[in-house]
């Protein structure tokens, strides 16, 4: 969920609204993006899922309600020490009940197997095998989830003028403001019956 107030606008909005978008088919932008650990300079220790299925808060609950100083980094409490990982905690008192000595045990044993680099953290984009993100690379993980039957693909043909492209484009989409997909969103009209010709539903199919 993203904090957006109903009647604002701008880029944060326009960026929340493209990422419902994906959200509508079933395209979680969140999972595409991943977590690399380096000194743990930028990731929270406490509350990002940083290693492998690793999420103090979630999965140790009792081991993080005894952190004292719960918005912390990876840096904060792990170190690398002659190759090995180091955990420095700041508890409000050590573990001493069966259930934190037991979530503490397993908690050092997933984080023996961290293992932390020599720059800073950063994020890897799973669109491509490079890891850096693009834009083309977000529209085929789009097309391919809107299209996986169809094995559909659009090509941006450079020899059109551009609003060209972005017509074709939103067409196959059915993201044309045709009178079918306006009263799916709600605006009111006397009918859905095209106009030139009166003999069906004005839906993108019907006029192209």
């Amino acid at each position: 969920m993203f904090p957006v107030r109903l009647g604002a606008s701008g880029v944060w909005k326009n960026i929340v609204g493209t990422i419902s978008d994906f959200s509508s088919q079933n395209i979680a932008l969140q999972d595409m993006f991943k977590r690399v650990i380096g000194i743990g300079n930028s990731f929270s220790f406490c509350f990002d899922n940083w290693a492998e299925n690793f999420d103090l808060r979630s999965k140790y609950p009792s081991i993080f309600a005894l952190e004292s100083f719960k918005i912390c980094s990876i840096a904060d409490r792990c170190q690398k020490v002659h190759g090995s990982l180091v955990v420095s905690w700041n508890w409000r008192s050590p573990p001493s009940s069966s259930t934190e000595l037991l979530e503490l045990d397993s908690c050092l044993n997933d984080l023996s197997l961290v293992s932390l680099g020599t720059s800073d953290d950063k994020w890897s984009w799973l669109g491509c095998s490079s890891g850096v993100f693009s834009v083309s690379s977000l529209r085929g993980a789009w097309e391919s989830k809107v299209y996986p039957l169809l094995e559909y693909k659009h090509f941006w043909n450079n020899l059109v003028p551009i609003k060209i492209n972005f017509f074709s484009w939103r067409a196959v989409l059915n993201r044309l403001p045709v009178k079918t997909e306006l009263i799916k969103r709600g605006v009111v009209l006397n009918s859905g019956t095209c106009d030139l010709c009166g003999a069906g539903d004005e839906s993108v199919i019907h006029l192209l």
